[in-house]
């Protein structure tokens, strides 16, 4: 995800890493994200991009996910796959 605040730049951060080579973008339509959501996917290799607006939530287990989840709230979600993605065994 993006930090962002007084006096931070704004790059991508390291998340927990529960959800596995996956990107998250908060507050998604409401700060007109979509194209940075794909640009930062390409960018950090990553292999899923989230989108999630604010008042919006992402319930899944690590099992399920991608293929799963409920959306719980008001917003969207969007789960972009990183086409440019290269497994190596």
């Amino acid at each position: 995800m993006r930090g962002k605040g007084k006096g931070v730049e704004e790059k991508i951060v390291k998340g927990l890493g529960i959800v596995k080579n996956t990107l998250f973008e908060p507050h998604y339509t409401e700060r007109n994200r979509q194209q940075q959501l794909e640009d930062d996917l390409k960018e950090s290799g990553m292999k899923y991009g989230v989108g999630i607006d604010s008042l919006t939530c992402m319930e899944c287990t690590t099992e399920e996910f991608p293929k799963k989840y409920n959306l719980i709230g008001t917003g969207t979600i969007k789960l972009v796959e990183n086409d440019r993605f290269l497994e190596v065994t």
